[in-house]
């Protein structure tokens, strides 16, 4: 029988899931789509499914001081060499907030890296890359728009940056937004023009640094999502911002919409990936191109994402065929 470790959040997320998994899922109770639709795809064809989190991992022990067998109802402890014996593939994508726990994560993603020999969705090395968007400065321009893709002018700033210097270097700070170099996207991102020193010091200790972009206007025509596994396309979708008198969008104020790529976005996508591996050495499972479009339909990178790209399977309705369709995408991938 193969098995599989899923992780999860944190303990108190494993055991609202044993609860779930004891007394059935509640309507009333909030959950993630994705990790039910998951385990339950596994289980079903035969795989043996495991719950852990990156806090259970004793690094000086070489052991996880928890590990929840779905199968038999039990939590065990089980070393790092048990893990490489028994454990073909790990699943680590609903980890919870990486600017919150940039460190812990990046500290547990090298250990795997240099200790576990099974399969990890996403790989340790691409997920540390990701976790920082440097890659922003770092890729060719010429490169990216033979591939079809344009990139936005980024300037990156370290965590001690001040609004004196941000003032020095932009004229029209409304005409910029901000964003953290380390986490996800839409964390702390803000216009330019509305943050002061304040802002900037509350921050310092929880960000690596500060990612500086001018505010492209195209992204009010939509922002255009693409998640591969293995190179092949499993969901593409479309956020749809209807609060325009913001300067920036929010994450409030979106409509998802399924989205259908065309022929060019699909191979630019592909050519972007490999682009990626080749570039800094990667081997990426799975990952999310983020682009919009500009006047004349051609993409404009927003991001691309390696470290937990979401498939947004938590706004989709619970027979929606997309969620299937991608949960067995990925059982099939670790199969193979």
């Amino acid at each position: 029988m193969q098995k599989i470790i899923i992780h999860l959040k944190n303990n108190e997320t494993i055991d609202r899931y044993v609860n779930f998994l004891r007394n059935g899922y509640s309507e009333d109770e909030v959950y993630s789509k994705e990790v039910r639709n998951t385990i339950e795809e596994f289980m079903n064809n035969g795989w043996k499914v495991y719950l852990t989190s990156i806090e259970n991992l004793d690094e000086s022990r070489n052991e996880y001081m928890r590990v929840y067998d779905i199968e038999n109802d039990k939590d065990l402890t089980m070393t790092i060499d048990e893990v490489n014996t028994e454990i073909k593939a790990m699943i680590i994508r609903v980890i919870g907030s990486i600017e919150g726990n940039f460190f812990n994560i990046k500290k547990y993603l090298e250990y795997l890296q240099n200790n576990y020999k099974g399969l990890v969705i996403n790989d340790p090395k691409a997920m540390i890359k990701g976790m920082t968007k440097n890659y922003l400065t770092e890729i060719d321009e010429e490169t990216l728009l033979n591939i079809g893709i344009k990139m936005i002018p980024t300037k990156i700033y370290d965590n001690h940056v001040s609004m004196d210097t941000l003032k020095h270097d932009y004229d029209n700070l409304s005409d910029y937004l901000i964003k953290p170099l380390s986490g996800e996207l839409s964390n702390s991102l803000k216009n330019l023009g509305e943050i002061d020193e304040e802002f900037l010091r509350y921050k310092e200790n929880k960000v690596l640094g500060w990612v500086v972009q001018p505010i492209m206007q195209e992204v009010w025509n939509g922002e255009y999502q693409m998640a591969f596994l293995g190179g092949k396309l499993v969901y593409a979708q479309c956020k749809e911002y209807t609060n325009k008198d913001s300067s920036i969008p929010t994450q409030k104020s979106r409509i998802l919409h399924k989205y259908s790529p065309s022929n060019d976005e699909i191979t630019m996508a592909k050519k972007l990936i490999e682009y990626f591996k080749e570039k800094y050495n990667l081997t990426i499972h799975i990952c999310r191109v983020d682009f919009m479009k500009d006047k004349n339909g051609m993409p404009i990178l927003l991001e691309f994402e390696m470290v937990n790209p979401g498939f947004f399977i938590g706004y989709m309705d619970e027979n929606d065929n997309d969620i299937k369709k991608i949960t067995s995408e990925i059982r099939k991938y670790c199969e193979q």
